[in-house]
């Protein structure tokens, strides 16, 4: 599942936050 996840986690600092920097 991290593998999946890296898509998004570019800068480590997980999935939830990655996605919230891209949106806002």
């Amino acid at each position: 599942m991290k593998a999946a996840f890296n898509l998004f986690d570019q800068d480590g600092d997980g999935f939830i936050t990655s996605i919230t920097k891209r949106w806002v």
